[in-house]
């Protein structure tokens, strides 16, 4: 069984035209680069800390009966747009507040799983999934 792997990655295109984008609108606090580059070191721990052995992963599989076909990238940005999971990308920040990281693992793990069961791929075992929620919820 395929078990993906996450990798949590600066999406800098978006993080960069996002802190231009507040600046020139004059749209309150956008974080510094080195915020956002702290946060993804600190995320990198926490997710592997908390995806030991695959577990959230294998979790979701286990849950749904779907896996993916591949790996998955989070870009992480400071901010302006909500975490979405097509483009699987998450933002450290809402308003002028920074993120909790319990709440920036939840979310993560939210938009996951839409990807699970939610993406446009005919992931394997996607079928059964969605019959079963059927059955389950007529």
């Amino acid at each position: 069984m395929f078990v993906p792997k996450l990798y949590i990655k600066y999406a800098f295109p978006l993080d960069s035209t996002m802190r231009q984008s507040f600046a020139e609108k004059d749209l309150g606090y956008y974080p510094a680069y080195k915020e956002v580059k702290d946060k993804i070191d600190e995320l990198l721990e926490l997710w592997a800390a908390l995806n030991t052995d695959d577990r959230v992963m294998k979790l979701l599989i286990n849950l749904t009966k779907v896996t993916l076909p591949r790996d998955l990238e989070l870009g992480i940005y400071g901010g302006g747009l909500l975490p979405m999971s097509i483009p699987l990308i998450m933002p450290i920040t809402r308003g002028n507040k920074h993120i909790a990281n319990d709440k920036l693992l939840v979310t993560i793990i939210h938009e996951i799983a839409h990807r699970f069961v939610g993406d446009r791929d005919v992931n394997l075992g996607i079928n059964s999934y969605w019959e079963d929620v059927s059955k389950q919820y007529p």
